[in-house]
C-alpha cells in the first residue's frame, strides 16, 4: 500500500483530533501545528493540506523551538 505524506499526516491528525475531542467532550476545529525546525517554506503547504483533510483549521504552523519558547513565556 502506497500513501502520500499528506494522507499519512492527515490520518495522524484525525486520530489526535478524535482523541482530543473524546477527552475534552467537545468538538475541536482549530489547531496550532508544530513542525521540525528544518522544514522549508514549501513543506508548510502539505502540512496545512493535511490539517484541512483532517477537518482542522491550522491557525498557525510554527517550528517546535518557537512553540516551546511561547509555551514557557
Amino acid at each position: 500500500m502506497e500513501c502520500d505524506p499528506e494522507d499519512l499526516t492527515a490520518a495522524i491528525l484525525s486520530k489526535v483530533k478524535a482523541d482530543t475531542e473524546r477527552y475534552l467532550g467537545f468538538d475541536v476545529n482549530e489547531a496550532v501545528i508544530t513542525i521540525a525546525v528544518r522544514f522549508s517554506a514549501p513543506q508548510l503547504r502539505p502540512v496545512r493540506e493535511a490539517a484541512h483533510m483532517a477537518d482542522l483549521e491550522a491557525l498557525r504552523v510554527m517550528n517546535e523551538p518557537t512553540a516551546a519558547a511561547l509555551a514557557c513565556a
